[in-house]
């Protein structure tokens, strides 16, 4: 066992590392409630946890159904019990399609974007990342030039 797991202290502090570092996740709320965390305009409860301590306090492992279908779920492959409790890669690219159809879907209803730099951004390591393998990238590159009249992207 290592020193930082030995000396594991959770904290609330917010730091950009735990906001939107390698090692970030992102759980359904109920999930992050039943082991006793707090989300996003909560007053009780830690503000950050780790998968094992979630686990540990639901009393289970996670799944993939588990977590949001959010780019933090899905844009790095450092966390390796992550990787584990989704599936892998295959989950990961489940978890980036389900919520990359969710913002077309906004699109394509003419829902208002309130940051299409971050609609861009999202887009564009879904590109990276998944460019060769996903059904989703044709209609991704559509979105691009028609709502954000974006012709071209490099990488």
């Amino acid at each position: 066992m290592s020193w930082e797991n030995i000396l594991k202290v959770r904290t609330n502090e917010e730091t950009p590392e735990r906001l939107h570092g390698q090692d970030t996740f992102l759980v359904n709320d109920d999930i992050y409630r039943q082991a006793g965390g707090r989300i996003l305009g909560e007053t009780e409860g830690d503000r950050f946890m780790d998968i094992e301590d979630i686990e540990e306090a639901i009393g289970r492992k996670l799944t993939i159904r588990d977590f949001k279908n959010h780019h933090l779920n899905w844009k790095s492959n450092t966390n390796k019990t992550l990787l584990d409790r989704v599936g892998g890669f295959r989950g990961q690219q489940q978890l980036a399609e389900n919520q990359i159809a969710e913002m077309l879907d906004d699109l394509h209803r003419g829902k208002p974007v309130d940051s299409p730099r971050m609609y861009f951004n999202i887009f564009k390591v879904f590109m990276e990342i998944f460019g060769d393998t996903s059904r989703l990238i044709e209609e991704v590159r559509f979105a691009l030039r028609t709502y954000m009249d974006i012709h071209s992207i490099r990488g």
